[in-house]
């Protein structure tokens, strides 16, 4: 700190910063300056009274935060509050996160957050099977909430035998890839056979007639 002796202009200076005019010729003058802002104090010299201070902040919590001014928190887990002119970090309790703790051997449908006052606490919905909230394709079922294949047996389907096709696209099961829902049936070897010329296909082969 320097002791400083006002002039006319400084009183001036300090009636736009205070608002008042502070009483006496002389005072102690302190400045500290720096990249989160300006703080400027005028202090009584005998006592060290502080008379007025002057603040521009960069950021509005560097010099401290006001009671029950809420901090920037942008987490919704978390939050930051002030206390004791400083703004403390803290972790949410699961109620003001608006989330709950399922009951013993049921299962939330979202995954389990960390949060103050448990490891498990449920941001969705507690249900007793996640196999009634899972969709699943007609080949598929659903166990612990998640899907897997049936076999061709569960499909009540049948795999077709060589020289036989599906008479339509079959599925995909967990046992096989050709899966048919429909009938079996014969496959014409000259189907997809186109013979040159005159010949003819007969029981795959190009044969002439």
């Amino acid at each position: 700190m320097e002791k400083n002796i006002f002039t006319d202009a400084d009183e001036a200076d300090i009636f736009k910063k205070c608002g008042k005019k502070l009483e006496g010729d002389s005072f102690y003058f302190l400045k500290i300056e720096g990249s989160q802002g300006l703080l400027e104090a005028w202090l009584e010299p005998e006592n060290l009274d502080i008379l007025c201070i002057f603040r521009k902040d960069v950021d509005p919590t560097y010099w401290g935060c006001r009671n029950n001014q809420k901090c920037n928190d942008d987490d919704r887990l978390t939050v930051d509050e002030c206390n004791g002119g400083e703004c403390v970090h803290r972790t949410k309790a699961c109620k003001e996160v608006e989330g709950k703790m399922c009951p013993s051997d049921w299962s939330c449908t979202t995954d389990l957050v960390t949060v103050y006052d448990t490891e498990e606490c449920c941001l969705d919905e507690c249900v007793e099977d996640l196999c009634e909230v899972t969709e699943c394709e007609n080949n598929e079922k659903c166990s612990e909430g998640n899907c897997a294949l049936k076999t061709c047996e569960e499909l009540d389907d049948q795999e077709c035998p060589q020289m036989l096709r599906c008479a339509e696209d079959p599925l995909i099961a967990e046992d096989t890839n050709s899966c048919c829902l429909v009938k079996c049936e014969q496959i014409n070897p000259c189907s997809e056979i186109q013979c040159p010329g005159e010949m003819r296909c007969r029981e795959g082969t190009c044969v002439f007639p």
